[in-house]
């Protein structure tokens, strides 16, 4: 992690409750100053649900909706009583302002990127001079393979940012959905969760629940390993230069200034990562 980098998180959090582990361990690194909500609800669910995970000690932006939304679980978690947090498009661009003052800025995508795409759209230089680092897309993508999520919620604003970033760097889910990401309802970390009494771990935890009961047996931790990487407690072997295709197709391209994480990710050191920073 590099010592002036500052780091904002865009997270489609209430869905796949990997986004809950990314928050819970991004709320204990010290150098975090906003999350932000992308592929939002018309209600602004996400981000209240973000709220209750991160309590008051970092803002919370409320993103915007994407033109596909994604599957959620919101309905069922309990958001009551939470104040909607500020929109992102009047708080945003001057934080970063802000924060680029003598600083990195670092945006960690692991939701849809739509809020990226609109950040290039009205404050292009401010975007581009950002490094950036995305969930999603597949490498070497076949045809008839099913879209990548976080490209099929907006495919447009993919397309965007994968040309217009100068900067970019996606950890695709060839290399997140593996065997070691894994979490079901025995896993190590729900008995954790279910430990504690703090109002995160009780947020989290229900955001496993349901989904166990509602979507899949199983979560990969795609969004937590991203952070990881991307905040380089995680090493991996190989990048290689990429273009992006609508459909989340990371093709292999020399000519390319885009990167993806290729292969020999370290899952053993990214536990070892999550455990030393949730102690």
């Amino acid at each position: 992690m590099k010592q002036h980098e500052r780091i904002i998180i865009d997270t489609d959090a209430g869905g796949d409750p990997d986004d809950s582990l990314a928050i819970a361990l991004a709320c204990q690194l010290p150098n975090v100053i906003a999350f932000v909500t992308s592929d939002e609800t018309h209600d602004g669910a996400r981000a209240r649900f973000v709220k209750s995970l991160v309590g008051d000690q970092i803002p919370v932006l409320t993103g915007l909706p994407s033109p596909y939304p994604g599957k959620h679980v919101i309905d069922d978690l309990d958001v009551s009583g939470i104040e909607q947090p500020p929109s992102m498009e009047s708080a945003l661009p001057g934080m970063i302002y802000e924060a680029a003052r003598g600083n990195n800025v670092h945006w960690i995508g692991i939701g849809s990127y739509t809020n990226l795409a609109w950040l290039f759209e009205s404050h292009r230089e401010l975007a581009r001079s950002m490094n950036i680092t995305l969930m999603g897309g597949r490498l070497n993508y076949s045809a008839g393979d099913r879209p990548e999520h976080n490209f099929k919620v907006d495919p447009d604003a993919a397309l965007l940012v994968a040309e217009a970033a100068s900067k970019l760097m996606y950890v695709p889910a060839t290399v997140t959905m593996h065997e070691q990401t894994r979490v079901d309802k025995e896993h190590l970390l729900i008995s954790y969760l279910a430990s504690g009494t703090e109002p995160w771990k009780k947020a989290a935890l229900a955001n496993f629940d349901v989904w166990f009961k509602e979507r899949f047996p199983a979560s990969y931790q795609h969004d937590a390993l991203t952070l990881g990487i991307a905040v380089g407690a995680v090493r991996y072997a190989r990048s290689v230069k990429v273009r992006a295709t609508s459909s989340g197709g990371l093709i292999e391209d020399s000519s390319s200034n885009v990167l993806a994480v290729a292969d020999g990710v370290d899952y053993d050191a990214f536990w070892s990562w999550v455990w030393s920073v949730l102690a």
